[in-house]
């Protein structure tokens, strides 16, 4: 089975915990310590209750081929330029056209995407691949840790924040998958990274969820959080902006950073 990264993102962070929840496996009835006596006063209680409970199938993704388009379909695209302004919709998602805009074969497989999918099926643009900013998406885009995520109207929705790159922000799902997924990679266990040219796209790749926390920690001026997560960054990914940014906040504190 083949699954794409944001549907992978997804299946790994169902377990993660939120704060405050202890895992069942360890504690409570699945405690090793009691779990055989236990089990066996659950299983007729279980078998009591199973007719009235509501049976609940697991999610699953949507039917079909993650791209209904063949490779002859797309061989067989050519640019397109439009003749008149217009505009591209699909269900609540509006994109404006330009006369004189020209469409090239992927351009036209992103608004195919969209088209076809939106809002039934996630649509969402990895960091590494471009997220579509030379059509106009950015103002319908959420990052999301190492995703971009097309929503209609994202300025509209109150737990979204504006990031730095232009587009808006889903800080809890991006600090749940930097503080709970990321640490599995061991990433920061070295001093510094030394790596090939492709490892070292990918890293560069991982430290924009990370500058991006950061940015916002120091937006809410919250110091501590803004250098842990701008040293990570810079871990991921060492230059001399960044460490002229984290030396600032570190001599001068995160507020000279919106001095003029």
């Amino acid at each position: 089975m083949t699954l794409d990264a944001v549907e992978f993102l997804r299946r790994l962070l169902l377990h993660v915990l939120p704060p405050g929840f202890p895992r069942i496996r360890y504690d409570g009835w699945l405690a090793h310590r009691g779990r055989r006596a236990l089990i066996a006063l659950c299983r007729p209680c279980l078998q009591q209750l199973h007719g009235s409970l509501p049976l609940v199938a697991p999610a699953q993704p949507p039917p079909g081929p993650a791209l209904r388009l063949t490779e002859q379909d797309i061989d067989s695209m050519i640019p397109v330029q439009l003749r008149d302004d217009g505009v591209f919709r699909s269900g609540s998602f509006e994109l404006p056209l330009r006369k004189g805009q020209v469409l090239n074969t992927a351009d036209q497989v992103i608004l195919y995407t969209i088209a076809a999918y939106l809002p039934n099926r996630p649509v969402a643009f990895g960091v590494a691949s471009g997220r579509g900013a030379w059509l106009g998406l950015d103002p319908h885009l959420v990052f999301q840790g190492l995703a971009f995520k097309v929503v209609p109207r994202p300025d509209t929705v109150r737990r979204f924040v504006r990031g730095m790159q232009g587009t808006m922000v889903d800080s809890a799902r991006t600090r749940l998958l930097v503080d709970s997924v990321f640490t599995f990679g061991r990433m920061f266990g070295p001093e510094s990274l030394e790596l090939e040219p492709a490892a070292d796209q990918v890293a560069l790749s991982f430290s924009v969820p990370f500058l991006e926390l950061g940015n916002l920690a120091a937006t809410r001026g919250d110091q501590r959080r803004a250098l842990v997560y701008l040293r990570q960054a810079y871990h991921l990914n060492p230059s001399k902006a960044l460490a002229d940014v984290i030396t600032r906040i570190e001599t001068q504190g995160v507020q000279s950073l919106f001095r003029r």
